[in-house]
C-alpha cells in the first residue's frame, strides 16, 4: 500500500496503526479530530512523501513528532488552531519542499524554523488568525532552493530587510493584505 484516505473520520490514531504500512508515501489525514497524537505516529513511514492533516485539531507537535520521516516533500498543516511551533520541529525533514500553515494561531515564529530544511522550495502560511506582527530575521536562514513564498493576511508590520536576502533562487514573495509599515 503506497496511497492511504482516512479524511472525515472519527478515527483513534494509535501509534501501532501504520506500523504495518511501512511503504506507504501518501497519507491524508484531514478533517479528523486529532487532539492527542502520539509523538511516534509517523516514525515507522520511512518512505512517506506527502502528509496532509489539513483540519484536524491538531494545536500542538511535540519537537520530535516528524522523525522517521526523513524523506517527507509536502507537508499540510493547516487551518489546525496552531499557536506554536518547537524550534527544532521540521529538523528532520531534510527532504521537505512544500509546507503549508494557512488558517493557524501563529503569534510568533521561531528563529531558524526552517534551519534544515534546504530543499524547501516553497512556504505558505495565510490567513492566520492571530496577529503575527513580525518575521524573525532568521527564519528562512540560507535555504538555497527557496522560490515562492506567501505571507498574506497574518497582521504583519514589520519585516527584517534581509529576511530573504540568502534565498538567491526567490522567484515569488506575497506579503498581500498585512499591515506593512
Amino acid at each position: 500500500l503506497t496511497w492511504l484516505n482516512i479524511r472525515s473520520n472519527s478515527i483513534n490514531l494509535s501509534e501501532e496503526l501504520f506500523k504495518p504500512l511501512e511503504r506507504l508515501e501518501t497519507l491524508e489525514i484531514s478533517h479528523n479530530h486529532l487532539t492527542n497524537i502520539s509523538s511516534n505516529l509517523f516514525s515507522h513511514l520511512s518512505f512517506l512523501r506527502k502528509l496532509s492533516l489539513w483540519q484536524s485539531n491538531v494545536t500542538w507537535f511535540s519537537k520530535d513528532f516528524f522523525t522517521g520521516v526523513d524523506v517527507l516533500e509536502e507537508l499540510d498543516l493547516s487551518s489546525n488552531g496552531l499557536n506554536e511551533l518547537p524550534s527544532s520541529i521540521f529538523k528532520p525533514l531534510k527532504k521537505l519542499k512544500k509546507l503549508t500553515l494557512f488558517s493557524n494561531k501563529f503569534s510568533s515564529l521561531p528563529q531558524n524554523l526552517f534551519k534544515s530544511n534546504d530543499e524547501l522550495e516553497t512556504v505558505v502560511i495565510l490567513n492566520n488568525d492571530v496577529e503575527l506582527r513580525e518575521l524573525p530575521k532568521n527564519l528562512f536562514g540560507s535555504l538555497s532552493n527557496l522560490k515562492q513564498i506567501y505571507i498574506q493576511r497574518c497582521g504583519l508590520e514589520k519585516i527584517p530587510y534581509d529576511v530573504f536576502a540568502n534565498s538567491a533562487q526567490i522567484t515569488n514573495i506575497s506579503l498581500a493584505y498585512n499591515e506593512i509599515r
